[in-house]
């Protein structure tokens, strides 16, 4: 299924886009007041590294034990009913609630019971632990958040056979348990996705219809959740204690089928856009979902950054998934990219792990020069 992009986003999407290159100028005039933004200071006690991971593990196991009673094998059964029904159904060309159209990849990595059924080329486990132990040896942390397909999130519509909890993408829960098993932290965006639907039920779509890609609304789901881990960090609340220069101005984007609520994040100072920057302590690397509502400055990075008071560094690029290591090695060898940084948070859309062909290699990243 083709995905549909604007022009705009489409060439952006041909170039990576490093820092704070990635300005483009926004398309209308804003029509709305300024109001307070959603950025708040950073809690008083915030979880650990460790805590965040033996939480997440936690949870994870939890979920497993409730609903596969502890067994993926017998949570993948509980779930044949669904993927029988929605095999059925699409077979027949069912019509899908509200039209939406579902990403063939997506739909197939969500009935797999694994990604390691999916037919890649090397393991994207042993690449991302590979990536994490690198920037380990760097004084780097990485935060790792799967972005939730369509599917994931609105399995019932298309099967009346969804589960009551809502929970089909099992081969992505196993994946971030293995990988947190590993000490490599990750966001657990498809319970993040799943309890903000559960939220607005039909009302707030956090995608759009005829699109593959997040709604703002997603996004700003997706970026409370990243700025939660980010909280932890000294030079985080250091800015927030000084007081947070950003806001939000809410949006209307009237431009085709991609009509949508944003949220555009300012500067309280003089109402200016936010701009991301190539010296911030936080990388933060997506594929195109990140990169949506760049143009009006209402992307990931900025709803992150209103969060936690700073602006971040952005690095993007369309099908920015296995071969991220790749490009954060050659950024460093040739401009000592990785200096003074902090963090990498490494976003990207689930069924990336469901393509045949990618490599996922685990790419050496040099320690930092004396």
């Amino acid at each position: 299924m083709r995905e549909s992009m604007s022009a705009l986003v489409r060439l952006a999407a041909r170039v990576l886009v490093v820092g704070g290159l990635c300005a483009v100028s926004a398309r209308a005039e804003d029509q709305a007041e300024a109001k307070s933004g959603p950025g708040s200071p950073a809690p008083e006690k915030a979880l650990t590294r460790a805590e965040s991971i033996r939480q997440a593990l936690a949870a994870m196991d939890a979920e497993l034990k409730e609903s596969g009673g502890g067994s993926w094998k017998a949570w993948a059964e509980r779930l044949e009913p669904f993927r029988a029904d929605f095999r059925e159904k699409l077979a027949a060309k069912h019509p899908v609630k509200h039209n939406f159209r579902l990403d063939g990849t997506g739909i197939r990595l969500t009935l797999a019971d694994s990604v390691d059924e999916m037919p890649n080329g090397r393991r994207p486990f042993d690449c991302i632990v590979h990536t994490s132990e690198q920037l380990k040896g760097r004084g780097i942390d990485l935060i790792v958040a799967f972005i939730p397909d369509k599917v994931a999130i609105y399995p019932d519509y298309l099967s009346e056979e969804a589960p009551a909890d809502g929970i089909v993408a099992i081969q992505m829960k196993r994946l971030m348990r293995d990988l947190l098993a590993k000490d490599v932290e990750c966001v657990d965006l498809y319970t993040a996705f799943r309890d903000a639907r559960r939220k607005t039920g039909d009302k707030v779509h956090l995608y759009y219809d005829y699109d593959r890609h997040w709604r703002n609304a997603g996004c700003r789901v997706a970026a409370e959740e990243i700025a939660k881990r980010l909280m932890r960090y000294d030079f985080v609340r250091k800015a927030l204690a000084t007081g947070n220069p950003y806001t939000t101005k809410p949006h209307r984007r009237t431009d085709g089928h991609k009509t949508d609520d944003v949220m555009l994040v300012v500067r309280k100072a003089d109402g200016r856009r936010y701009g991301d920057v190539g010296s911030s302590p936080i990388i933060l690397t997506t594929d195109s979902y990140g990169m949506y509502n760049m143009h009006l400055k209402a992307h990931l990075t900025a709803q992150v950054a209103v969060h936690v008071g700073m602006p971040l560094t952005f690095l993007c690029q369309q099908g920015l998934w296995d071969n991220m290591p790749l490009e954060l090695a050659k950024l460093d060898k040739s401009r000592g990219y990785l200096a003074g940084r902090r963090v990498v948070v490494w976003t990207l859309i689930g069924r990336a792990l469901g393509y045949g062909g990618r490599a996922w290699s685990r790419v050496p990243i040099p320690a930092a020069a004396e």
